[in-house]
């Protein structure tokens, strides 16, 4: 791991000396997608031409990968895949540094049963946000912030995906050519975030720190945005929660009125279920309104919320306000409760029963 910063202008440099013989080189690069130089990527075209030259992402690990890495860590793949179907924690099954999060955890336990999902996904981010690379923490190339620093950061960059419905932060040098539907990363400097009661500065190298994790994944040249959606909503829910925003502001970045009703804005469903699962006081907001939405949620952890659910979604299921309930065959079982099937719930016709 010797650095050498200017590698990618040396390479294109000595690379046109040979262009007439080019075609007999044949070139791979592997490199990170946060610290992929686009001047490089720009001069190799111009060299081999469009026709010989490629970018390539790695692809999520499919179900047959994971049960074979299974088969490899001695755990039986179709129970560990079980587990994380129940979970729903999919998203850290398909990328390598997780999917060793989740067997540690399922070789020790048994299950994956954390405390709560919300306790699962937050190690989960953690783990992203940890240096994997050896050779790298060798050589101190680790960076300058810890994984809770970047998870900070990253939870900020969430923030503003979601709440402002960005698709990915744009990393190029002129910001006038970033689409429209990204943000720079221009936009989220200068502030400060709370770490141990301690206050930060976020630089901009802070950010491409955090971006250069596995949370980022490239949306095309000097784009970067979330490798998977969930991380962005459990982590923007994470930051709402991590600064203890009031339930008033709360309130007004969840609800719309649509025709006279107040519901949730359909786009920050996920993001408000892990809200609710985080404080009690988004909970008894949502229910009331939008109960489908804490389907997802850590309800299966309090009886009491599971009766809310339950009531208020069959009441609403009578009054046909929500018309296809089998899409939400995968969380039923999360509503389940002593006494559940004793009695109708208030309200609810036994036809719908």
């Amino acid at each position: 791991m010797l650095e050498l910063k200017k590698l990618g202008q040396l390479l294109a440099d000595q690379l046109k000396k040979c262009k007439s013989q080019i075609g007999r080189l044949y070139l791979r690069i592997a490199c990170r997608t946060a610290v992929w130089p686009s001047f490089l990527e720009n001069e190799l075209r111009k060299i081999y031409g469009d026709e010989a030259f490629g970018i390539y992402q790695l692809a999520p690990l499919r179900r047959i990968d994971v049960e074979k890495a299974a088969a490899k860590e001695g755990v039986n793949s179709d129970s560990f895949i079980n587990a994380v179907r129940d979970k729903n924690v999919t998203s850290f099954a398909i990328k390598p540094i997780t999917l060793r999060f989740l067997f540690n955890m399922y070789r020790s336990q048994g299950t994956l049963d954390a405390k709560t999902n919300v306790d699962l996904y937050y190690n989960g981010c953690i783990c992203l946000c940890e240096e994997p690379s050896e050779s790298r923490v060798a050589s101190e190339q680790q960076g300058n912030l810890d994984k809770t620093q970047r998870l900070i950061i990253a939870a900020r960059i969430a923030a503003v995906t979601i709440l402002s419905n960005r698709e990915a932060v744009w990393s190029g040098i002129h910001q006038d050519e970033a689409p429209n539907q990204d943000f720079s990363i221009d936009s989220i400097l200068g502030k400060c975030d709370t770490y141990n009661n301690n206050l930060f500065n976020v630089s901009p190298q802070d950010i491409k720190e955090t971006l250069d994790t596995g949370l980022f994944s490239a949306r095309g040249e000097n784009r970067l945005g979330w490798a998977h959606q969930s991380y962005a909503e459990f982590l923007a829910a994470w930051y709402i929660d991590h600064h203890q925003t009031p339930i008033r502001e709360i309130d007004k970045l969840l609800f719309t009125q649509d025709q006279g009703n107040r519901r949730l804005i359909p786009q920050l469903q996920q993001t408000a279920s892990w809200l609710a699962s985080m404080r009690q006081d988004v909970f008894d907001i949502i229910v009331q309104s939008d109960p489908a939405a804490l389907l997802s949620s850590d309800i299966d952890n309090r009886e009491s919320n599971a009766k809310l659910v339950v009531t208020q979604f069959l009441s609403n299921l009578s009054q046909a306000k929500i018309h296809d309930y089998h899409k939400y065959n995968d969380y039923y079982r999360r509503l389940n409760y002593a006494g559940l099937g004793s009695a109708p719930s208030s309200g609810v016709t036994q036809e719908v029963l």
